[in-house]
């Protein structure tokens, strides 16, 4: 059975990227690591398993990526495409549940794969705060950042009653639920979603 505080990690891909242009997954940072890679080592140091959620036609351009090279990664169909970013977290905390059962984590920190500017210190006082609280804890830029988030596994049947019903906001559902918030820069919390904010064409 897992400890109280067993994390795991969760990196979102699903997004088509519209503004972007191109899947941001697939961006390399200047050292010519992808944004994915770079978003799954962050996670490592923190989570005993990293979880990648995406659309399932997006599944076979990172298969010959994620297995074998990225071991203690899964890929995990969002079950309902283009519904956000909640869709894709309740995906795995869903497959989780029942492929891992009592071994499940007891929380999930989740990431947006288009973070690059953010640092393991905004990801050490998440983590610090989880190890001595109940509730979710997300980064707070301001505003609250809730893709740098940590979701308890026990909020899962809440949200997914709200998402059936059509509160599919994350932002919204930490603002109605109890939730401590750490400090963040608020350039390590920016999503990169334009060429021009990360400075390629």
């Amino acid at each position: 059975m897992h400890s109280q505080h067993a994390l795991d990690g969760i990196v979102l891909v699903g997004g088509r990227s519209k503004r972007m242009g191109r899947d941001k997954a697939l961006i390399k940072n200047s050292n010519g690591e992808r944004w994915l890679e770079t978003t799954i080592d962050r996670l490592r140091p923190f989570c005993r398993h990293v979880f990648v959620s995406g659309q399932a036609d997006q599944r076979v351009a990172w298969a010959p990526i994620i297995h074998p090279t990225l071991p203690l990664v899964t890929w995990v169909d969002d079950r309902e495409p283009d519904a956000g970013p909640m869709s894709g977290l309740l995906s795995v905390m869903s497959h989780a549940q029942h492929a891992m059962g009592d071994d499940a984590a007891a929380g999930y920190l989740l990431l947006a794969t288009d973070l690059p500017w953010l640092t393991n210190k905004v990801l050490e006082r998440l983590v610090d705060q989880w190890r001595c609280s109940a509730d979710m804890v997300a980064a707070n830029c301001p505003p609250v950042q809730p893709l740098v988030t940590i979701y308890p596994a026990k909020v899962r049947d809440s949200m997914q009653q709200g998402f059936a019903s059509g509160q599919r906001s994350l932002r919204k559902f930490l603002a109605a639920h109890p939730h401590d918030r750490v400090p963040a820069d608020s350039q390590a919390c920016k999503n990169c979603n334009k060429p021009e904010d990360w400075g390629i064409s």
